[in-house]
């Protein structure tokens, strides 16, 4: 089973990112966003001590109106990438049963 989390961006478009996906404006960005306040690389996916986690790479990223480099996705978190940009609100979340490796 593979680990991914679900988003909602804006008005209802739903995205699956999983380890390893890029917010960003680059064209292989796994959620890419046209915003020139996001950067082409903005946020990172990642899988780490058994949860999945959104780190910045080379943009701020805002929960609850306070910077982060890194936040743990849980229930109904919303992250703002930039003052401007739609945020984007955490919605489900599935991680394997068996052990990580």
């Amino acid at each position: 089973m593979r680990a991914f989390v679900r988003f909602q961006i804006g008005d209802g478009e739903f995205r699956e990112l999983g380890p390893g996906d890029v917010i960003g404006r680059m064209w292989t960005a796994a959620l890419k966003l046209a915003d020139p306040f996001v950067s082409e690389a903005h946020a990172l996916v990642s899988l780490r001590e058994g949860a999945l986690k959104l780190l910045a790479l080379r943009g701020r990223l805002a929960v609850a109106g306070k910077s982060v480099t890194d936040v743990t996705l849980s229930q109904g978190l919303r992250v703002d990438l930039s003052p401007r940009t739609t945020p984007v609100s955490y919605t489900h979340l599935t991680l394997p049963t068996s052990d990580l490796v």
